[in-house]
């Protein structure tokens, strides 16, 4: 990894189960959006926990997009928050795993340089068990702005 690279973007998903994909998608738009800018890495991923937390060892800030599922908003509501204010999600704990806030926190203990700002986007979603590449109308809806937001944070713009 380059010493340039200080931040990391990763959209968390399987893009062949509908929904569950946007964030892969959300993270490839931003980075086709930011092609010409340096300093950024872009991943994809479908683990959390501990495989997540080792995947930002090294950088000085994230951004992670997701699918979410909390029961308590509509397909397509977008929640934008830091890793402390993260509701449980589908990626981000198992019960083979831990969460990311507690593998965060011992990668600390154990001395591991891990990111200072952890910014998180996540979609709720309707559908993550069918097979396909499309998503639901109202994730589809929502894209377009997620995208923009994570391109204006990134780029130093306060987003909401």
């Amino acid at each position: 990894m380059s010493h340039q690279l200080k931040t990391i973007i990763i959209g968390l998903g399987n893009p062949v189960l509908s929904d569950d994909g946007v964030g892969v998608q959300i993270v490839r738009l931003v980075q086709q959006e930011m092609a010409s800018e340096q300093g950024y890495c872009f991943a994809e991923g479908a683990l959390g926990g501990l495989n997540l937390m080792e995947r930002l060892v090294g950088f000085e800030h994230a951004v992670i997009v997701d699918a979410f599922i909390t029961g308590q908003r509509q397909p397509g509501s977008v929640i934008a928050c830091e890793l402390e204010e993260l509701p449980d999600t589908l990626h981000t704990w198992s019960s083979h795993d831990t969460t990311l806030t507690v593998a965060m926190e011992l990668g600390r203990i154990i001395g591991l340089v891990l990111p200072t700002s952890i910014r998180i986007w996540g979609i709720e979603v309707r559908n993550v068990d069918t097979f396909g590449e499309r998503f639901s109308q109202d994730v589809e809806t929502a894209i377009p702005g997620v995208v923009r937001e994570v391109v204006a944070y990134l780029r130093g713009c306060e987003t909401s």
